[in-house]
Protein backbone atom coordinates (compact mmCIF):
# COMPACT_ATOMS: atom_id res chain seq x y z
CA UNK A 1 0.00 0.00 0.00
CA UNK A 2 3.03 2.45 0.63
CA UNK A 3 4.08 2.24 -2.75
CA UNK A 4 0.76 2.74 -4.22
CA UNK A 5 0.54 5.79 -2.00
CA UNK A 6 4.17 7.04 -3.55
CA UNK A 7 2.86 6.45 -7.19
CA UNK A 8 -0.70 7.99 -6.96
CA UNK A 9 -0.04 10.91 -4.09
CA UNK A 10 -3.71 9.55 -2.37
CA UNK A 11 -4.36 7.47 0.72
CA UNK A 12 -5.68 4.39 0.62
CA UNK A 13 -7.81 1.37 2.55
CA UNK A 14 -7.99 -2.28 2.46
CA UNK A 15 -11.39 -3.45 3.62
CA UNK A 16 -12.37 -6.74 4.29
CA UNK A 17 -16.43 -7.95 4.48
CA UNK A 18 -18.00 -8.65 7.07
CA UNK A 19 -22.23 -9.32 7.46
CA UNK A 20 -23.37 -5.60 6.70
CA UNK A 21 -20.37 -4.08 6.55
CA UNK A 22 -16.52 -3.89 5.02
CA UNK A 23 -14.21 -3.60 7.56
CA UNK A 24 -11.02 -1.29 7.23
CA UNK A 25 -8.18 -3.73 8.00
CA UNK A 26 -5.32 -1.36 6.91
CA UNK A 27 -4.79 2.12 5.44
CA UNK A 28 -2.23 4.45 4.30
CA UNK A 29 -3.61 7.80 5.44
CA UNK A 30 -1.43 8.53 7.92
CA UNK A 31 1.10 9.41 5.48
CA UNK A 32 -1.14 12.13 4.05
CA UNK A 33 -1.54 15.32 6.15
CA UNK A 34 -1.88 17.80 3.40
CA UNK A 35 -4.55 18.36 1.06
CA UNK A 36 -5.35 14.89 1.34
CA UNK A 37 -8.95 12.73 1.66
CA UNK A 38 -8.11 11.60 5.46
CA UNK A 39 -9.69 7.93 6.03
CA UNK A 40 -11.01 6.30 8.68
CA UNK A 41 -8.58 4.20 11.22
CA UNK A 42 -8.91 0.25 10.72
CA UNK A 43 -11.72 -0.45 12.38
CA UNK A 44 -14.35 1.60 10.54
CA UNK A 45 -17.27 0.53 9.05
CA UNK A 46 -17.97 0.80 5.26
CA UNK A 47 -21.61 0.51 3.63
CA UNK A 48 -21.23 -2.04 0.52
CA UNK A 49 -23.80 0.07 -0.89
CA UNK A 50 -22.52 3.91 -1.19
CA UNK A 51 -18.95 3.41 -1.48
CA UNK A 52 -17.01 2.35 -3.92
CA UNK A 53 -14.82 -0.56 -1.37
CA UNK A 54 -17.98 -2.17 -0.88
CA UNK A 55 -19.70 -2.09 -4.18
CA UNK A 56 -16.29 -3.70 -5.44
CA UNK A 57 -16.20 -6.57 -3.06
CA UNK A 58 -20.32 -6.65 -4.61
CA UNK A 59 -19.60 -6.75 -7.59
CA UNK A 60 -16.80 -9.52 -7.78
CA UNK A 61 -18.23 -12.02 -5.12
CA UNK A 62 -20.17 -15.19 -6.23
CA UNK A 63 -24.37 -14.92 -6.75
CA UNK A 64 -25.23 -16.81 -3.82
CA UNK A 65 -22.93 -14.49 -1.24
CA UNK A 66 -24.12 -11.28 -3.08
CA UNK A 67 -27.47 -12.78 -2.82
CA UNK A 68 -27.43 -13.17 0.67
CA UNK A 69 -25.28 -9.55 1.53
CA UNK A 70 -28.21 -8.03 -0.31
CA UNK A 71 -31.21 -9.54 1.86
CA UNK A 72 -29.56 -8.39 5.00
CA UNK A 73 -29.25 -4.86 3.32
CA UNK A 74 -32.69 -4.78 1.89
CA UNK A 75 -34.62 -1.74 3.96
CA UNK A 76 -38.09 -2.53 4.94
CA UNK A 77 -39.19 -0.97 2.37
CA UNK A 78 -37.53 -0.46 -0.32
CA UNK A 79 -38.48 2.17 -3.50
CA UNK A 80 -39.55 0.39 -6.29
CA UNK A 81 -36.87 -0.87 -8.98
CA UNK A 82 -34.39 0.32 -6.71
CA UNK A 83 -33.19 -3.04 -6.28
CA UNK A 84 -33.25 -4.06 -10.05
CA UNK A 85 -30.83 -0.45 -10.32
CA UNK A 86 -28.80 -1.59 -7.67
CA UNK A 87 -28.28 -5.45 -9.77
CA UNK A 88 -27.85 -3.16 -12.83
CA UNK A 89 -25.07 -0.97 -10.76
CA UNK A 90 -22.94 -4.14 -10.33
CA UNK A 91 -22.93 -5.46 -12.74
CA UNK A 92 -21.40 -2.56 -14.88
CA UNK A 93 -18.78 -2.30 -11.58
CA UNK A 94 -18.14 -6.26 -13.14
CA UNK A 95 -17.92 -4.90 -16.98
CA UNK A 96 -15.12 -2.33 -15.85
CA UNK A 97 -13.43 -3.73 -13.57
CA UNK A 98 -13.79 -1.45 -10.80
CA UNK A 99 -16.22 0.49 -8.39
CA UNK A 100 -16.76 4.32 -7.80
CA UNK A 101 -19.03 5.73 -5.27
CA UNK A 102 -21.62 7.22 -8.33
CA UNK A 103 -24.11 6.30 -8.98
CA UNK A 104 -26.17 7.12 -5.95
CA UNK A 105 -28.85 4.63 -4.75
CA UNK A 106 -31.93 4.87 -3.29
CA UNK A 107 -31.17 2.13 0.20
CA UNK A 108 -30.15 3.87 3.47
CA UNK A 109 -27.84 2.52 5.26
CA UNK A 110 -24.99 4.38 8.30
CA UNK A 111 -22.87 5.63 5.24
CA UNK A 112 -25.29 7.48 2.98
CA UNK A 113 -25.35 11.02 4.52
CA UNK A 114 -21.56 10.91 5.54
CA UNK A 115 -20.85 10.06 1.78
CA UNK A 116 -23.12 12.88 0.62
CA UNK A 117 -21.44 15.31 2.64
CA UNK A 118 -17.51 14.25 2.68
CA UNK A 119 -16.52 15.71 -0.53
CA UNK A 120 -14.09 12.61 -1.43
CA UNK A 121 -14.04 10.47 -4.43
CA UNK A 122 -13.28 6.75 -4.60
CA UNK A 123 -12.50 4.07 -6.81
CA UNK A 124 -11.48 0.27 -5.29
CA UNK A 125 -11.11 -2.90 -7.22
CA UNK A 126 -11.30 -6.48 -5.55
CA UNK A 127 -8.16 -8.55 -3.62
CA UNK A 128 -8.74 -12.06 -5.47
CA UNK A 129 -6.97 -15.18 -3.71
CA UNK A 130 -7.95 -18.32 -5.82
CA UNK A 131 -10.33 -16.95 -8.17
CA UNK A 132 -12.62 -15.39 -5.29
CA UNK A 133 -12.59 -11.73 -3.63
CA UNK A 134 -11.28 -12.11 -0.16
CA UNK A 135 -11.01 -7.90 -0.02
CA UNK A 136 -10.88 -4.67 -1.47
CA UNK A 137 -8.41 -1.86 -1.75
CA UNK A 138 -8.82 1.64 -2.73
CA UNK A 139 -7.75 5.12 -3.54
CA UNK A 140 -9.82 7.92 -2.76
CA UNK A 141 -9.05 12.07 -3.43
CA UNK A 142 -10.28 15.07 -2.83
CA UNK A 143 -13.17 16.09 -5.25
CA UNK A 144 -11.86 19.11 -5.77
CA UNK A 145 -8.85 17.27 -7.03
CA UNK A 146 -10.06 16.11 -9.65
CA UNK A 147 -12.95 14.23 -11.65
CA UNK A 148 -13.53 10.16 -11.28
CA UNK A 149 -12.63 9.93 -14.78
CA UNK A 150 -9.49 11.85 -14.80
CA UNK A 151 -8.38 9.84 -11.74
CA UNK A 152 -9.22 6.33 -12.99
CA UNK A 153 -7.14 7.00 -16.16
CA UNK A 154 -4.20 7.81 -14.49
CA UNK A 155 -4.02 5.79 -11.87
CA UNK A 156 -6.05 2.53 -12.40
CA UNK A 157 -3.63 0.05 -13.65
CA UNK A 158 -1.69 0.87 -10.15
CA UNK A 159 -4.57 0.13 -7.88
CA UNK A 160 -5.18 -3.23 -10.09
CA UNK A 161 -1.21 -3.99 -9.72
CA UNK A 162 -1.62 -3.62 -6.20
CA UNK A 163 -4.58 -5.61 -5.65
CA UNK A 164 -2.81 -8.28 -7.82
CA UNK A 165 0.49 -8.00 -5.91
CA UNK A 166 -1.65 -8.43 -2.61
CA UNK A 167 -3.30 -11.45 -3.62
CA UNK A 168 -0.47 -13.21 -5.16
CA UNK A 169 1.41 -12.65 -1.76
CA UNK A 170 -1.33 -14.38 -0.40
CA UNK A 171 -1.76 -17.25 -2.38
CA UNK A 172 2.10 -17.69 -1.92
CA UNK A 173 1.30 -17.56 1.72
CA UNK A 174 -1.82 -18.62 2.60
CA UNK A 175 -1.52 -18.63 6.38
Amino acid sequence: MKALSTRVAWPSVLAAPRLDHMEILETNSPLFRLDSAILGPVGVKLSYIHTATGRAYLAACGDAERDSIIDRLRPANPQEGSEAELRQMLQTVRQRGYATRDPLLPWPDRSKQMILRDGRRSMAVPIMVSGSPIATINVTWPGRRGADETVVQRHLEALKATARAIGSALEQKPN
